[in-house]
């Protein structure tokens, strides 16, 4: 078997590939190919670059790749290059004969529907040749015609059923080699978005401790008879545990949310005085910052839910506090209360920093790049909104964010359905 380097057709070896053709992944799977039907393939990624091949076993192909075909500007390379353009666009397999003569067959590589690269197979007669054909195929490749001729005159035609089973079994490797590539993908970015996450989480554990530490010392260095300034230490000191302790609460809540083993405690709950006490408690972080924070409820309102008061509670909070704290001075941050004949709707808008859209999707997830980045620009463990939804879908709920994208705010949306479950305490499936 042998493998070409793509910069290099006399060369042995592999380039280098991009994330989703991982050599190491594929390689054995294509030489298996290459060996089993005794065609030459290369692949290509999304962009149109050979990345590894050709990979080729038979004294044809040999006598195809020592002439060059494969070099930049080649006969195969120019040939290639304009099917892989057409797979890519059309994403749907095809077959040409080139030069009259070689059949190849051209395979999409796609992960759900996006490309992301091709697999190119053949370069073999699917008929028998004689001497004028390989006189004129010669002339067209660079070799000699009678050369040519010697070595296909020994290599059995590739007949259609041949290639038809051949494009079913390279199907069916691709798909089990980019789902495996899909997964590994998957779990990379996961262990990068863990962490970057365990790095913030250092990082906000150890500030609030610093702080103690400070105030410590300086406690000790204070005459016991000045009773003010020991009360402001002591202050400040107690400032800095509630802030650990709010982490830890936090990383708390975040492994019962992930493990399901976070519970509600369901009574009737008026919706009302839950947000006028939320807004109550959001007001002095609003005022500190020049904030205009006010809430709609329509006066008719009596929305009335099964719910656990605390958990609710910490959800209006955690919104209200993620809305003033990436709110400049001087903005708005506005609570909304509807309702429907479906359920209640709390809708809280901001004229923030906003959400690029491409992480619109990620922003509920726990250790997600976007909300990770959103909450270390003020700090935070980015845990807030994944503990919210979870939150809200333990009561039958959904939430949702919408964002035209940066500089221009964003508004989350909590809808919940009127006396959504009846019963006590109860878990998440």
């Amino acid at each position: 078997m042998r493998m070409n380097d793509p910069s290099s057709p006399a060369g042995d070896g592999t380039a280098a590939w991009p994330a989703t053709l991982e050599n190491a992944q594929w390689a054995p799977a294509i030489e298996q190919f290459c060996q089993a039907t005794g065609l030459t393939a290369c692949i290509y990624d999304a962009s149109g670059k050979r990345v590894a091949g050709p990979l080729y076993c038979t004294p044809l192909s040999a006598l195809l790749v020592g002439a060059g075909l494969w070099s930049p500007a080649g006969p195969a390379d120019r040939a290639e290059a304009e099917l892989v353009q057409e797979v890519l666009h059309t994403r749907e397999p095809l077959s040409r004969q080139l030069y009259g003569s070689l059949r190849v067959d051209a395979l999409p590589l796609l992960v759900g529907a996006r490309p992301v690269g091709a697999v190119l197979y053949g370069w073999v007669f699917d008929h028998f040749s004689d001497p004028v054909e390989c006189e004129r195929l010669g002339r067209a490749l660079g070799i000699a015609g009678h050369t040519l001729w010697s070595t296909s005159r020994l290599q059995q035609p590739t007949s259609a059923s041949r290639f038809e089973v051949a494009g079913t079994l390279l199907k069916t490797l691709a798909t089990q080699n980019l789902n495996q590539l899909s997964a590994l993908s998957a779990m990379r970015e996961l262990a990068r978005m863990r962490d970057e996450f365990l790095l913030g989480v250092s990082h906000e554990l150890r500030t609030p401790l610093q702080s103690l530490r400070l105030r410590i010392d300086q406690l000790l260095r204070t005459q016991l008879d000045d009773p003010e300034n020991i009360r402001r230490l002591l202050l400040a000191m107690k400032r800095s545990v509630d802030a650990e302790a709010k982490l830890v609460e936090d990383l708390l809540e975040a492994s019962q949310t992930l493990s399901g083993k976070l519970t509600v405690e369901l009574e009737p709950l008026r919706l009302a005085a839950m947000v006028a006490e939320a807004i109550e408690a959001s007001e002095p972080a609003a005022h500190a910052k020049g904030i205009t924070l006010t809430s709609s409820i329509p006066p008719a309102f009596h929305g009335e839910v099964l719910g656990d008061a605390s958990r609710l509670r910490q959800v209006l909070w955690n919104l209200l506090i993620n809305a003033l704290k990436f709110t400049p001075e001087g903005g708005r941050v506005t609570l909304r209360v509807s309702e429907s004949p479906a359920g209640v709707e709390l809708a809280v808008s901001d004229t923030g920093i906003g959400i690029p859209r491409e992480v619109l999707g990620q922003i509920f997830e726990p250790f997600a790049q976007g909300s990770l980045t959103r909450s270390q620009r003020k700090g935070g463990l980015g845990l807030g909104l994944a503990i919210a939804r979870h939150v809200v879908e333990l009561h039958g709920g959904t939430i949702s964010v919408a964002s035209e994208g940066p500089g221009t705010g964003a508004t989350f949306t909590v809808r919940l359905p009127v006396r959504a479950r009846a019963g006590a305490a109860w878990r998440a499936p």
